[in-house]
Formats: C-alpha cells, sequence, structure tokens
C-alpha cells in the first residue's frame, strides 16, 4: 500500500509546473499543466518571433487556412525565459547561434501573461526549413496586411491579440521590427 502511494506522487511530480499568474501578471503558484489547462487558469507564455534580414516575419500555417506564431509555449516554473527560449529553438531545429531579443511581456487582459523574444535569421535558413516542414510561410509586410483583408486565412486568436495589441505595428508600417522592448 506504501508503495503504490510513492509510486502515484513520483509521476504526479513529474508533470511539467508552470507558473499561474493573476490579470496583472503576478505570480499566484506553480500548478500542474494538467491543472493549469483543466481549470483554464491564466500562466505565463514564452512567444519567440521569428524574422529574417529582408523583412520577413515566419508564420505558421496550420491545416491550410489558419496563420500563428511559430513558436508559442507555456512557460515551465522556474526557468529563466531566454534558457527556455534557446531550449526551444534548438528543439525546433531553428539555428542555435541566432541572437535572442528580449522584446518583454505584453499583459493581455483575462488571458495569458507574454514574454516575447525575437530571433533574425538567415533568409536561405527559413526558405528550407518552411520547404521540409510545409507548415510556414515567410510573409512581407504588404502579404500580412493583405491577409488580413481576405477572408481565406484566417488568424489564430494569440496571433489576432498582437495584432490588436499593435506589436506588429512597425512591422506593417514598413519600419525596423523589432520595435523597442514591450515593458
Amino acid at each position: 500500500m506504501g508503495n503504490k502511494h510513492k509510486r502515484s506522487r513520483t509521476a504526479e511530480h513529474r508533470e511539467k509546473l508552470l507558473e499561474a499568474t493573476d490579470q496583472n501578471n503576478r505570480l499566484l503558484g506553480y500548478l500542474t499543466a494538467s491543472t493549469v489547462q483543466a481549470q483554464k487558469l491564466a500562466h505565463r507564455k514564452l512567444v519567440i518571433l521569428i524574422g529574417d534580414e529582408c523583412g520577413h516575419m515566419f508564420f505558421r500555417l496550420h491545416n491550410e487556412s489558419c496563420l500563428s506564431l511559430p513558436l508559442v509555449r507555456s512557460h515551465l516554473a522556474g526557468q529563466v525565459f531566454a534558457d527556455f527560449a534557446a531550449e526551444i529553438l534548438l528543439a525546433e531545429n531553428f539555428s542555435p547561434f541566432s541572437r535572442l531579443q528580449d522584446l518583454g511581456y505584453l499583459s493581455c487582459p483575462v488571458s495569458h501573461s507574454l514574454r516575447i523574444f525575437y530571433v533574425r535569421m538567415a533568409h536561405s535558413l527559413l526558405i528550407r526549413r518552411i520547404t521540409a516542414r510545409q507548415d510556414g510561410l515567410l510573409l512581407d509586410a504588404d502579404e500580412l496586411r493583405g491577409l488580413q483583408k481576405t477572408a481565406e486565412i484566417s488568424v489564430d486568436d494569440l496571433l489576432q491579440t498582437l495584432l490588436a495589441h499593435q506589436l506588429f505595428a512597425p512591422f506593417l508600417e514598413g519600419q525596423t521590427f523589432p520595435p523597442a522592448t514591450l515593458s
């Protein structure tokens, strides 16, 4: 009986812990990912935006009709955001030599606190990635504006939130991206 209790407790502790937050990004505590998802609690998320030297941004294409951000992950408790971002880039087979630029937090009411990073990669690397996996689009400002105006491709909720918060405004206006830090 005692061993059974130990095994279930050990398995419970192996589940990833997320940082649950309030609407002001104040840490409420560390909860298992399943608890956060089941109760639809706000928690910190990491977003990595990817661009190239030619003025394009990389987006994922889901179901051939929904545009989304390339790398979004729930932040694991106790992990440094920059380290977590670098690990995600490596896990997704992106160059480990790319310089991460921390844009800061974007708080979304009744949602998640987003820690946003930007990384600029070589155009040729992104083209090879898109060609190999066929799950992405490399868009310039005109193409993104055009997609926003058409109903052919929808935009996922998180990308819609970033567009509504004007995060992509400099990009859409043909200015240098990324903008200054968010916070």
